[in-house]
């Protein structure tokens, strides 16, 4: 937007000089509208408002000549209402040769724009395309006039959120400048984003990055819509790429790619990522390492990172407990088991498994039997049986 409102100061200045050409000007007007210019070349812009406001003009051309005189100084005197409704004015009345016309008309709609007026400001971009004289082309004036048309047409589009409007104007900028810069791929990929046009914004922000490989945005833009397609290989090859480019993860970025890792079944590089790179863990992050470390079967890692956890909170020394079982660290697990107040029955069915395997039978079925009090399921049942069996056998043989 800071570029169109230089463009509209330079074109404000461009329209104050072609003053001089108003051969079809009353005598009386064309001196005021001389002297109005003057003033404006010295820094009076508001002692040549006044000036011209107090001209009563007959002729319509005369009327139109000051409207559009009028309508620049307002707006280099920052009063773009005003500035709106003395252009308006003059393009309205149509008595204009046709080059002031249309620059006229032009600025009436880059006013427009700028000033929110967004369906009005396109009708008068599509009037400007379709009314551009043919046969101009040698130097390519036509093509690059048309082409700033269409560019106008797409922002005002994108301002006013008519997303299918705005790629039809970006593709007919196109046909004009085939090489798309980041301002027309920024446009596309705005309306493709809110038109859910998913494999067109991938490539439309493919195309950004190229252009602009030291901005962050699109780099985190397009893994993010991969991990939309659920593209997840395409996602961890960027966002590898990206920190090999030389930025700088973000913890959640970190957090991105474990996860992306482990999705690509690299389950130890994932927890070393979290052993790593997160430096802010919390209980969810200890957890998720763990997991990781398990997957991966790095034991003493996933055993610490399960301590951690379970210390963090209680719910997790299940999991903890659990590993140490699988490891064979019995006394280990019945500490953990030991320091929890009111076990459950899970936590009773651990027991009976490690003081089983520490062949201490007498705390195996002492703890069998609570965990059957507890709720008579088929785990506890089979494993009371199976001691008190054993119990049986053990005195027949004595």
């Amino acid at each position: 937007m800071m570029n169109l409102i230089r463009t509209l100061c330079y074109t404000a200045c461009l329209l104050l000089s072609c003053s001089s050409i108003a051969a079809e000007l009353s005598a009386h007007v064309d001196k005021s509208i001389n002297k109005a210019f003057w003033l404006e070349q010295e820094g009076d812009a508001t002692g040549a408002i006044e000036l011209l406001n107090a001209l009563n003009p007959h002729r319509k051309y005369d009327r139109a000549y000051i409207d559009r005189m009028l309508g620049i100084l307002y707006w280099q005197t920052e009063k773009p209402e005003l500035a709106q409704q003395a252009l308006t004015n003059a393009v309205s009345s149509d008595v204009l040769p046709a080059d002031l016309q249309a620059k006229t008309r032009r600025m009436l709609a880059d006013i427009l724009l700028v000033n929110g007026k967004y369906d009005n400001a396109i009708l008068h971009y599509q009037y400007l395309i379709d009314h551009i004289p043919q046969g101009v082309d040698g130097d390519g004036k036509r093509n690059s006039l048309l082409s700033e048309l269409w560019m106008r047409v797409a922002q005002a589009n994108y301002q006013a959120e008519h997303w299918q409007p705005v790629l039809q104007a970006v593709d007919q900028y196109q046909t004009y400048q085939p090489a798309l810069q980041a301002p027309q791929l920024t446009l596309r990929l705005g309306a493709q984003l809110s038109l859910s046009k998913w494999a067109g914004a991938i490539t439309t922000v493919s195309s950004l990055k190229q252009l602009e490989p030291a901005k962050a945005r699109w780099w985190q833009q397009q893994t993010g819509l991969y991990l939309q397609q659920k593209q997840y290989g395409n996602a961890l090859a960027n966002i590898k790429q990206y920190q090999r480019a030389g930025f700088k993860l973000t913890q959640p970025e970190y957090r991105t790619m474990a996860k992306l890792y482990a999705s690509q079944k690299a389950p130890e590089l994932a927890a070393k990522i979290y052993h790593d790179a997160i430096t802010d863990k919390q209980t969810q992050d200890w957890m998720t390492e763990a997991r990781y470390w398990t997957q991966a079967r790095q034991w003493d890692l996933a055993i610490d990172a399960w301590r951690v956890t379970s210390e963090q909170d209680d719910q997790y020394k299940k999991q903890y407990v659990q590993v140490l079982l699988q490891q064979k660290m019995y006394r280990q697990a019945l500490a953990v088991v030991s320091s929890i107040p009111q076990p459950s029955q899970g936590y009773m069915l651990a027991r009976v498994e490690a003081h089983y395997h520490l062949a201490d039978f007498t705390n195996a079925k002492e703890a069998a039997k609570q965990a059957f009090e507890m709720q008579p399921n088929e785990q506890a049942k089979q494993w009371l049986a199976y001691l008190e069996q054993r119990e049986k056998r053990l005195g027949q043989q004595i």
